[in-house]
């Protein structure tokens, strides 16, 4: 912080002072400049960037990489620690790269290479993150990315993202027992952070609990006390794969899922006579497209709805205000509820579907919550919350059922895409209503083809890796 020239100077005489000592405090505040600081900074800095200039790393593993950026960090303390906003920045970055390298050589050809780029990245967005000088950064990308296998054009539009982030303060007293009710809705497709300021940790602790957010850090704003990580990709990556992004395009949640399906339609044929129509489900209820379109269905006299991008925004409102009614009910309310969707299936003969969503639904009971290893005076309890909507579309009933089961009892709400290659779940929408499914937990969308997504697969195999699939992070950091 620097005092500008006009910056007003008031001075209050103390009895004892004379006008002679007034006058020599004010020819030095006036001399007084901050030059000295910022020549030293300067300096500093400049050193830093002839240090980079001299970094060769090319072939070198990730391991490898990470552990020569601790050495000369180390090696060269004083000149980070000179040059960054708090002395504690540098030491900080050192017990970060240092967790990520001895966990990545401790996973030594088990992690596939495409995992390493994406956890390099996550490291080197969250030290970015809370590191915001150039020169600093400069050599952070430096020594872990140039000319990596992660240096590349997936990696500058994560670096756009890094204002895609909220923060908001809460200073809990005794009395703010309806603080959660006073706070905005965690916006879509930002990291929503939160910090709690509290003498009762217990009390800053429920609420951090109780709060959408994907991290909440109590009694402290600083990202460098804790061992928090900003996750960036498991939040955009689907995004960035699928989008083109330019730094002008406002990501919200609408536009990915709008712009992610892109139906694809055959050649118009005549329409049969006395044609069956079959309408979409969103919003609880059957659903005209907007714009009259259908297409035939196996040569059939079946006309079937042919989604447009209106149909998709309306359905998408839809999903969006069920999953806010869903994800407030709790599991044990969530189960109840699906248990009774899956006697409905025994009851109408479909007992291998209905065996699918009794095993499921015990899902979350089988994922624990992990505590992160304490990093100076902070603690960090990490969780797992839902994503929000999930988009599927499978060949297999079966598939479609288990993926469904494994979505709906995390609290997410879902949308079904029903093409002519795919199950179609039209026969099972009046099911979920009398099963008190809420309206807009589970939409169909239904058109007749769709360029191939290979993130609708979702196809993970591991029961931690299922469940990360379909939940996004939430970090809790207290300072203790």
């Amino acid at each position: 912080y620097s005092i500008g020239e006009n910056v007003d100077k008031k001075y209050y005489l103390h009895p004892s002072m004379t006008s002679m000592d007034l006058q020599d405090i004010e020819k030095y505040y006036i001399n007084l400049d901050y030059e000295e600081l910022k020549s030293k900074k300067n300096k500093a800095s400049m050193e830093i960037y002839a240090m980079c200039k001299e970094i060769k790393l090319k072939h070198e593993t990730f391991v490898d990489r990470l552990e020569k950026t601790v050495l000369m960090l180390e090696n060269h303390m004083p000149l980070f620690k000179s040059i960054c906003n708090h002395a504690d920045v540098p030491e900080a970055i050192v017990t970060y790269i240092n967790y990520y390298r001895i966990n990545m050589h401790k996973s030594n050809g088990i992690i596939v290479e495409k995992t390493k780029q994406e956890i390099i990245w996550t490291l080197i967005l969250t030290l970015l993150n809370f590191c915001a000088r150039d020169d600093v950064q400069y050599f952070l990308e430096t020594c872990i990315i140039t000319n990596s296998l992660a240096d590349n054009d997936l990696y500058k539009k994560y670096k756009k993202l890094l204002s895609y982030q909220t923060i908001e303060i809460i200073l809990l007293d005794d009395s703010d027992l309806y603080a959660q009710e006073l706070l905005t809705p965690p916006i879509s497709y930002k990291i929503n952070v939160t910090s709690i300021w509290s003498e009762d940790i217990a009390a800053a602790k429920n609420l951090a609990t109780s709060l959408d957010r994907n991290i909440v850090l109590i009694n402290t704003l600083d990202f460098n006390e804790t061992m928090i990580v900003m996750p960036y990709i498991e939040m955009f990556k689907i995004l960035l794969c699928n989008l083109n992004f330019n730094e002008e395009h406002y990501i919200n949640e609408e536009h990915y899922i709008i712009n992610m399906i892109k139906p694809i339609c055959s050649k118009k044929k005549p329409v049969p006579v006395n044609p069956i129509y079959n309408y979409m489900f969103y919003d609880g209820t059957w659903q005209k497209p907007v714009q009259n379109t259908y297409w035939l269905h196996n040569n059939t006299n079946i006309l079937r709805a042919n989604a447009t991008k209106d149909d998709m925004s309306k359905c998408f409102v839809s999903a969006k205000k069920g999953f806010e009614i869903w994800n407030e009910l709790s599991t044990e309310s969530r189960m109840q509820i699906l248990s009774k969707f899956a006697f409905l299936l025994e009851y109408i003969s479909k007992s291998e579907l209905s065996e699918i969503v009794f095993k499921w639904i015990k899902f979350p009971h089988w994922y624990k919550n992990s505590l992160q290893p304490q990093s100076g005076r902070s603690l960090v309890v990490r969780i797992r919350k839902p994503k929000g909507v999930i988009t599927l579309m499978e060949k297999k009933e079966k598939n479609l059922f288990r993926k469904l089961t494994q979505s709906l009892i995390i609290g997410n709400s879902v949308v079904v895409i029903c093409t002519a290659n795919s199950c179609n779940i039209i026969q099972y929408c009046n099911l979920f209503l009398s099963s008190g499914i809420p309206p807009g937990v589970i939409n169909m969308l239904t058109c007749e083809g769709i360029k191939s997504l290979n993130e609708l697969c979702y196809d993970a195999i591991n029961l931690n890796e299922i469940y990360y699939q379909f939940t996004v992070s939430k970090q809790i950091a207290t300072m203790i």
